[in-house]
C-alpha cells in the first residue's frame, strides 16, 4: 500500500541541515544533515508513523493539497519552508532495514559528514570488494 503526503523542509540558519514536518500526520517532525538525508528519514518517519496508526486500528488521514499545505502557518523562526511531496510503501518489510540499524546508519552519516545514501553505498563496495576478492581467481576491476 502506497500513500502520499506533502512535506515541508525547513534549512537549518545555524549550518547545514532541515527540519521537516508532514502536516496531515500529527507530531510526523524529523531531521536531515543534507538534502538527501532529510528526504530519507522524512519518508522513514511517516511510514513508521503511518503504520503504527494502522497497526492500531486507526484510520489514516486523508492527505491535503499541495495549496492547503502551503496555506497553513508556520512558527517564525522557521522561516521560509520548501514543499515536496513524500511517496510511501507500508509494511513492505523485504526492503527495509532494521529500526536499530536505520538509527546506526543516520548518526554515523551525521559524523561523517555524508549522506546515508553514500554511507551505504561505501559499505556495500567494500563489503563486495572483499567477498569477490576472497575467491580464488575473482575478477575485479
Amino acid at each position: 500500500m502506497q500513500r502520499e503526503y506533502w512535506a515541508r523542509f525547513y534549512s537549518h540558519d545555524e549550518g547545514p541541515g532541515w527540519t521537516v514536518d508532514v502536516p496531515d500526520l500529527p507530531g510526523c517532525i524529523t531531521e536531515g544533515g543534507s538534502w538527501e538525508e532529510a528526504i530519507y528519514m522524512a519518508a522513514d518517519a511517516m511510514r513508521l508513523w503511518l503504520e503504527d496508526e494502522v497497526e492500531g486500528g486507526k484510520t489514516l488521514p486523508e492527505a491535503s493539497g499541495r495549496e492547503a499545505v502551503a496555506a497553513l502557518p508556520v512558527a517564525p523562526e522557521m522561516g521560509e519552508g520548501r514543499l515536496e511531496l513524500i511517496t510511501v510503501t507500508l509494511f513492505d518489510d523485504d526492503r527495509r532495514l532494521p529500526d536499530g540499524l536505520l538509527a546506526d546508519l543516520a548518526r554515523i552519516s551525521a559524523e561523517e559528514g555524508v549522506a546515508v545514501n553514500a554511507l551505504l553505498a561505501q559499505a556495500v563496495r567494500e563489503f563486495l570488494g572483499r567477498r569477490i576478492n576472497a575467491r580464488p581467481g575473482a575478477y575485479t576491476r
